[in-house]
């Protein structure tokens, strides 16, 4: 499909595919990022929900990516207004999901851990120039850094997760009970005026190893207190949040 129908199929505007012979994506400098241990609850757009003593200074350009990394993240091109840069959180499998624009819930996905912040950079680039924009100019850097060591990494590593991604982004232990509810997950992150509760998507797989996928409608379960409606997690599920449907964006 030609960039600018896939562009108009998506809702957004025709601005977001830029001009033709925009400037390209200048590297970017070298910035000195904090070593602090970073929560994974982290909201898109909104500002981290970092912890711990900062014990060192990185240079981000040179250092090995890892899973809990947290990048900052704008497209200069982006034709939804705002200067405030959106937060990325590096994935457990080692996957950044980037949103196309700040308007819209889709996203490209780009192999993150185990790489250079550069490498990054240049594959998200090229995935929003083949299908969404003409020559974007990307802004990437990382805003912290996973340091957890020991045997607080190791207690982390053994537990049970889930992953939320979307309108709201995050991994979470499920907890030593055993049992985790959707509306726990959901409560416990940033509020997210644009998130559609009413549609979430929990995709797993079964005992017989095929892929599934349930909707919950948790809204019923916030606002009008009908428990019957939540949904009990299970370790691996990833939880789709989407985006409202909001007309002209």
């Amino acid at each position: 499909m030609h960039r600018s129908l896939l562009a108009v199929s998506l809702g957004l505007s025709l601005g977001i595919v830029g001009a033709v012979g925009a400037p390209a994506a200048a590297p970017s400098a070298k910035p000195a990022v904090a070593d602090a241990n970073t929560s994974t609850n982290l909201p898109p757009g909104g500002g981290t929900n970092a912890a711990g003593t900062i014990v060192g200074v990185i240079d981000a350009e040179t250092r090995d990516l890892r899973p809990h990394d947290v990048f900052r993240y704008r497209i200069e091109q982006d034709p939804v207004p705002g200067t405030e840069p959106l937060r990325v959180v590096i994935t457990d499998s080692g996957e950044a999901h980037f949103n196309v624009s700040r308007g819209h819930s889709t996203y490209v996905t780009v192999k993150a851990a185990g790489r250079r912040i550069a490498d990054v950079r240049k594959d998200l680039k090229e995935k929003l120039d083949a299908e969404y924009y003409l020559n974007a100019t990307v802004r990437l850097d990382l805003e912290g850094v996973n340091s957890a060591v020991g045997s607080q990494a190791a207690l982390a590593a053994s537990m049970g997760k889930v992953q939320i991604f979307g309108e709201m982004q995050g991994t979470i232990p499920i907890p030593e009970s055993g049992r985790l509810m959707l509306s726990d997950v959901i409560l416990g992150l940033a509020r997210n005026d644009f998130a559609n509760l009413k549609k979430i998507r929990v995709k797993r797989y079964n005992s017989d190893g095929q892929p599934e996928t349930h909707t919950v409608d948790i809204d019923k379960v916030l606002n009008d207190n009908d428990r019957s409606a939540d949904f009990e997690l299970k370790d691996g599920d990833r939880i789709n949040v989407p985006r409202k449907f909001i007309l002209g964006l």
